[in-house]
C-alpha cells in the first residue's frame, strides 16, 4: 500500500508545474467565499443584450424592462418581468446575468430563437354541465411581428368554435387590434315565480373587429363593432317555437386584471366595464342599450387569509333586447360563454332569476389552513329583474362554503350553498375555459 502512495505522490509531483501554468494563463479565480455578494438590488449602469442578431427581439427586451442608465432593478423584477414576456411567445428563453462593474453592476440578457406556436387540451367536469373538452392551438407572428392567432374548439353541453387575431397586446405596441369570428350554442332555462316553464337553446354566430389601448398586459381599453345572428329556440310542453335575430352593435368596454393567480387568487383585483348600443331585429323599431359593469377584489389580511369582494351590476334597455342578452342569475358554475350577464348566485337554481336589470354583492373570506389548500366562505345578496329598482327588501339571499385545492387535471372543488332555495351540493374539477 505504502509503494502505490509513494507512487501516486511521485506523479502529482511531476505535472504539477504544468497544472500551474495553466492556471496562470487562466487567471487567478477566486474562491466563492471570498467572492463578494451581490445585494438583492443593484444599481444598472450598463446594458447588453445578445439575441442572435434579432434586432426585434433586442427591441423589445429593452422596451420591457425600461431600463436607463442608473437604474436600480432586482432579481424578482427581472424574473417576473422576464417570466411574462415569456408568456408573450414573441421571444425564446431568456438568460440574464448581473456582474459588478465600478460603482455598479453590468445587465447582460441573451435569448435565441422566437416563441414556439402553442397546442393546449383542457378539461373540465361540473355537475351541471357534465364534462368539457377544450382544444386550442396559438400562432404567433403570422401576420406580424407581436401578432397572436388563437383557435378553439369547445365540446360539451355548451358547443363553441372560434378564430381570434390580435396585434400589439401592450408589449410591441400600445395600440392592439383584432377581430374575431365564431359560433357557439348553449342552453337557457327560463323559469317564472321559481317554477322553470321553458328551455331555450341558443345558437350565436359572430364577428367582430376591435381597436384598443393597452398600456400594460394587465389592461386595455378598446372600441369594440360587432356583428351576430342568433337562433333561439324554446320548448314549453309540447309546442316548440324558433325565431331568428340578426344583431349590430358598437361597444367601449375597460378591462383590468392584476390577480396574483388564476385558480383560488389570494391578491389583486379585476375590473370590466362594457356600455353597447345596438341595433335588432327581435322586435319592430327602435334599438337596445346593455351596460356592464364587474368588479371584484382579494385583500390579504394575513398571510393565509384574504377578504374577497365584489360586485355584478347590469342593466339593458329597448323593445328588442334579444333573449341572450338578457341577464341570468343562479347556479354555482359560470356559464363560459355568458359569463358576464350570467353570474353564480349561492342557493339558487342556474338562471332561476333574469331580467333586464341585475344587481348582486358578493363578500366572503378565503383560508389557505393548507399549502394549496383552500376554504372560501361568502354571502350573496341581489336579484335579476325586469326593471331596473334598487330595493334591498325585495332581493335574494344565499350563501356558500368551498373546499378546493390543485390537482394534475387543474382545481378540484366541492361546494355547499343554500339560502333563498334548496342547500345545493356541486362538483368541479379543471380550469374554467
Amino acid at each position: 500500500a505504502r509503494e502505490w502512495i509513494a507512487r501516486g505522490e511521485a506523479a502529482a509531483q511531476a505535472v504539477l508545474p504544468r497544472l500551474r501554468a495553466i492556471a496562470d494563463a487562466m487567471g487567478s479565480v477566486p474562491s466563492p467565499s471570498a467572492a463578494a455578494a451581490l445585494p438583492e438590488s443593484v444599481r444598472v449602469t450598463a446594458l447588453r443584450i445578445d439575441a442572435g442578431g434579432d434586432e426585434a427581439a433586442a427591441a423589445l427586451l429593452r422596451r420591457t424592462l425600461g431600463l436607463s442608465s442608473d437604474s436600480v432593478v432586482s432579481a424578482a423584477r427581472l424574473d417576473a418581468v422576464l417570466e411574462d414576456l415569456a408568456a408573450t411567445g414573441l421571444v425564446g428563453p431568456v438568460r440574464y446575468r448581473i456582474d459588478p462593474l465600478g460603482e455598479g453592476a453590468e445587465l447582460e440578457l441573451a435569448t435565441r430563437g422566437r416563441g414556439r406556436d402553442r397546442v393546449g387540451l383542457g378539461f373540465r367536469y361540473d355537475d351541471r354541465q357534465r364534462a368539457a373538452l377544450l382544444f386550442t392551438a396559438t400562432l404567433f407572428d403570422r401576420i406580424q411581428y407581436g401578432s397572436a392567432t388563437r383557435l378553439d374548439l369547445r365540446l360539451g353541453e355548451e358547443l363553441q368554435w372560434r378564430a381570434s387575431y390580435l396585434s400589439g397586446r401592450a408589449v410591441t405596441g400600445t395600440v392592439s387590434v383584432g377581430a374575431e369570428v365564431g359560433w357557439a350554442q348553449a342552453p337557457l332555462d327560463v323559469y317564472e315565480g321559481g317554477l322553470r316553464i321553458s328551455r331555450a337553446e341558443v345558437e350565436v354566430a359572430s364577428a367582430a373587429l376591435l381597436l384598443g389601448l393597452a398600456a400594460d398586459r394587465a389592461s386595455i381599453a378598446a372600441l369594440e363593432l360587432r356583428g351576430e345572428r342568433a337562433v333561439e329556440s324554446t320548448s314549453v310542453a309540447i309546442v316548440d317555437a324558433s325565431e331568428s335575430v340578426w344583431l349590430g352593435s358598437a361597444s367601449l368596454f375597460v378591462l383590468r386584471e392584476t390577480f396574483d393567480q388564476a385558480d383560488f387568487p389570494r391578491t389583486g383585483a379585476r375590473l370590466y366595464l362594457r356600455s353597447e348600443v345596438g341595433l335588432s331585429t327581435a322586435a319592430e323599431g327602435g334599438g337596445f342599450s346593455h351596460h356592464v359593469l364587474d368588479v371584484r377584489g382579494r385583500f390579504p389580511v394575513t398571510a393565509r387569509a384574504s377578504l374577497l369582494a365584489e360586485a355584478h351590476l347590469g342593466y339593458a334597455e329597448g323593445r328588442d333586447v334579444p333573449l341572450h342578452r338578457a341577464f341570468f342569475m343562479g347556479g354555482d358554475h359560470p356559464s363560459p360563454l355568458f359569463g358576464p350577464t350570467q353570474p353564480t348566485f349561492a342557493g339558487l337554481p342556474t338562471h332561476s332569476e333574469s331580467g333586464l336589470a341585475l344587481q348582486l354583492f358578493r363578500a366572503g373570506i378565503q383560508v389557505e389552513p393548507l399549502s394549496e389548500r383552500f376554504v372560501r366562505l361568502w354571502v350573496d345578496a341581489g336579484e335579476a329583474r325586469p326593471v331596473w329598482r334598487v330595493d334591498p327588501g325585495s332581493w335574494s339571499w344565499g350563501w356558500g362554503l368551498s373546499i378546493g385545492t390543485a390537482s394534475l387535471a387543474g382545481p378540484l372543488s366541492v361546494t355547499m350553498s343554500g339560502g333563498s332555495g334548496d342547500v345545493q351540493w356541486s362538483f368541479n374539477v379543471g380550469r374554467r375555459f
